[in-house]
Parts: C-alpha cells; structure tokens; sequence
C-alpha cells in the first residue's frame, strides 16, 4: 500500500470524478521495495488538458513544465506533483530528445505503459481500490 498525503488524496478525488487517475513512476517503485515515496507522479486518463488544468488550479498553485508533453507540477503543502496525461511517443532521431510526443487523452492504460523505459516505470497503481 502507498501512503499518499491526504491534501494530494483530496485532488485524486477530485480528478476521479470525472477521469481515472494513478500513480507511476518512481513512488510505485518505491512502495514495492518497502521504502516511503520522495514525490508523486500522476497520470490521467479520459480527461482533457484543459479539464485537468482547471482541476489542479483549484487545488493550488500550478506550474505547465511541458506544454507539448501535458505536463504540470501542482505544488501542496505536501510538495510538489507532476500531473499528466498520457502519451504516445515515436522516435524521430538520434539521442534522448529525438522524440515526437503526442498527449491522448483517449489512450488506455495499456498502450500508455508501452512507451515506458523500464517495466517497473509502466506499472500503475489505483489508488483507491
């Protein structure tokens, strides 16, 4: 079980209303090894960017960190959480930023776990059920 800040508990709420939100990333990792999550990451599907956005900006002070990704870092008392949507990436040249990103907010879970780097990172956790 993942122990999540109730002030960022209070925004996945929120965020359930009206999509399906869940955690990845580095705090999944952590919680697996036994170990208490340095920060959050969010990913959120079925919602809009816009939708989202308005969402977030209730719940506190925002910063968009990636525009083109669909990206943005929520800052509660319990710290700082990056937010996204999910996204589709192909490769267009050499190195880490040969990418083209592609947010989709209609992408399922699946398809959003493949473009992950480590099998680890593609896991997602539910956080109320």
């Amino acid at each position: 079980m993942i122990e999540i800040p109730q002030d960022l508990l209070a925004v996945l709420r929120s965020l359930r209303r009206h999509s399906r939100p869940y955690l990845v990333g580095g705090c999944v990792r952590d919680a697996l090894l036994g170990k208490k999550p340095k920060d959050f990451d969010i990913e959120v599907f079925g919602v809009s960017w816009e939708d989202l956005q308005t969402v977030l900006e209730r719940s506190g002070p925002t910063d968009v960190v990636g525009r083109s990704f669909a990206v943005a870092k929520l800052r509660l008392p319990s710290g700082e959480h990056d937010f996204a949507l999910p996204r589709r990436e192909s490769k267009t040249g050499a190195g880490h930023r040969g990418f083209r990103v592609e947010a989709d907010q209609f992408l399922d879970e699946r398809g959003a776990s493949m473009r992950r780097d480590f099998t680890i990172n593609s896991l997602l956790f539910e956080p109320f059920e």
